[in-house]
């Protein structure tokens, strides 16, 4: 089995960062004995992940950013062959987790040696991801983000959308239910994650670990945007969980929705009605990661299950803001 024989490179990552990397990735991968394939078109990505499948590559280089390893997760996940991302885009959360250097020289070099360990998935509307699916706002800032953000990246393309679409957005009721609870009601944002950081650095679920078999759930309250915005600046800390988490080894059940954006990687938000189930996925992805990743896993260690979900309670509601009442519609 060859260790890697091609670097992949998404050009349109990162709003043209890939683009501009291309030359000094070119080096790079002549430097490391291997060819550098500029994708032309997400079908052009998809060909050259499964070429790499079929050839058995050990692992797999990919330059390029969250979206552009959402799409090659959904061809790497159950096969030998291992994801190893190179940060160009614009948030960079799967390589922060991952523990892969920002300087590009020393991310490939790095991955080339790493060693390639079992990565967590989860799966929603029949699709693997290894970062996150959410109900709620964050599907349209996400597609604000995608259709109307040109010349930000990151945490400020981000914090820029969510200005622009909170004003116009109708808190929708979301009807969630997982191994050790349920909920019913008004709430901004229902969002089961793999890893402690989404939409470049956000820490909405500090705790949440990648190789763990475990996805965390966050419920954002249906608080008044003012407090919303106030509350806002404490994602980018890592909060301190108001209750324990609860794990067990039973699948959480559907998690349904009308009609909430659903937001996978940053795709474009499909409406509802949406009900399906957010477990993790039995197709697990290999990826080449640095010995000391596990850095961005919580500190405490904590006993594996299987499809499980950890729920923490994040504090949404300020002191003295009321909370609006919920209606149950007949839920225990």
């Amino acid at each position: 089995m060859a260790n890697a024989s091609r670097l992949l490179l998404n050009p349109a990552a990162g709003r043209g960062r890939g683009a501009r990397a291309a030359s000094v990735l070119g080096e790079l991968a002549s430097r490391h004995g291997l060819d550098l394939v500029v994708t032309a078109s997400l079908d052009h990505l998809l060909a050259e992940v499964r070429e790499a499948v079929a050839r058995g590559d050990e692992r797999l280089p990919l330059a390029g950013g969250d979206g552009t390893f959402h799409h090659a997760v959904q061809a790497l996940a159950g096969t030998e062959t291992a994801l190893a991302p190179l940060p160009v885009g614009s948030g960079n959360d799967l390589t922060a987790c991952l523990g892969v250097p920002g300087d590009l020289a020393a991310a490939l070099e790095t991955l080339l040696e790493a060693p390639v360990v079992p990565f967590d998935l989860g799966q929603a509307l029949g699709r693997s991801f290894a970062l996150f699916a959410g109900l709620g706002i964050d599907g349209e800032v996400a597609h604000y983000n995608n259709t109307r953000v040109r010349r930000l990246g990151g945490t400020a393309a981000y914090v820029y959308s969510l200005l622009r679409v909170l004003p116009g957005f109708r808190v929708p009721e979301l009807a969630v239910t997982w191994d050790r609870g349920s909920f019913e009601g008004p709430a901004y944002l229902a969002l089961a994650a793999n890893c402690p950081r989404v939409g470049g650095g956000m820490r909405l679920t500090p705790e949440a670990s990648w190789n763990d078999g475990l996805l965390d759930l966050i419920l954002v309250d249906a608080v008044p945007k003012s407090a919303l915005l106030r509350i806002f600046p404490r994602v980018f800390r890592a909060p301190t969980p108001t209750t324990p988490p609860s794990t067990s080894s039973a699948p959480a059940p559907p998690a349904s929705a009308p009609p909430a954006p659903l937001a996978q990687r940053r795709r474009r938000p499909s409406r509802g009605p949406v009900t399906d189930s957010t477990s993790p996925s039995a197709r697990a992805l290999r990826a080449s990661a640095p010995a000391d990743s596990s850095a961005c896993a919580p500190a405490s260690s904590r006993a594996k299950a299987n499809a499980s979900t950890r729920s923490r309670a994040l504090p949404t509601r300020p002191s003295g803001c009321p909370r609006r009442r919920r209606p149950r519609g007949g839920r225990p």
